[in-house]
């Protein structure tokens, strides 16, 4: 069974153009299944929406939002929250962080990266982690999915979990 948006974005789908925009305004290139997702969804509540990660397959957490480009009051806008360095008061490890873009968000505080270079979704957990330099941080990513496709395909219903305590 695929996995379906039950609460789409009321601001709705966006353009090939405006995806196009967005990258280079970010000076990056999203994968082709994200921009895929961004042109038929651009946000809204998927009817699964728990994930764990691959180090702790059987501690699930909720996605709470995936970001909309160009999106109204009420939504986090992935143009303003794209640079993951920024968004999470990292700019130390600015340009070590480059290649993940900041994608969504968890609960719990977690964050939801995608490394636009290998494609994988990981997971970012500001409050277990303290490290000195860009390479240990990028080091204590938790790997979800190989690719965003995998990330949405692999979302399970919380009737099929058991849900992490924050």
């Amino acid at each position: 069974m695929t996995n379906k948006i039950i609460q789409s974005n009321p601001f709705g789908a966006v353009s090939s153009a405006d995806i196009q925009v967005f990258e280079t305004e970010i000076s990056l290139t999203l994968t082709e299944d994200y921009k895929a997702y961004l042109a038929a969804h651009n946000g809204g509540d998927f009817e699964k929406n728990h994930f764990s990660t691959k180090s702790n397959p059987k501690d699930y957490l909720v996605l709470e939002e995936l970001f909309s480009l160009n999106c109204g009051e009420g939504y986090r806008n992935l143009n303003e929250n794209w640079n993951f360095a920024e968004s999470c008061d990292l700019g130390e490890f600015a340009t070590g962080l480059s290649k993940y873009v900041f994608i969504g968000s968890g609960i719990c505080g977690v964050c939801v990266l995608l490394n636009l270079e290998k494609g994988q979704v990981s997971m970012y957990d500001p409050d277990h982690i303290a490290v000195e330099t860009a390479t240990e941080l990028v080091a204590t990513l938790e790997p979800i999915a190989e690719t965003f496709s995998a990330f949405i395909a692999g979302l399970k219903h919380e009737g099929e979990v058991d849900e992490e305590e924050c």
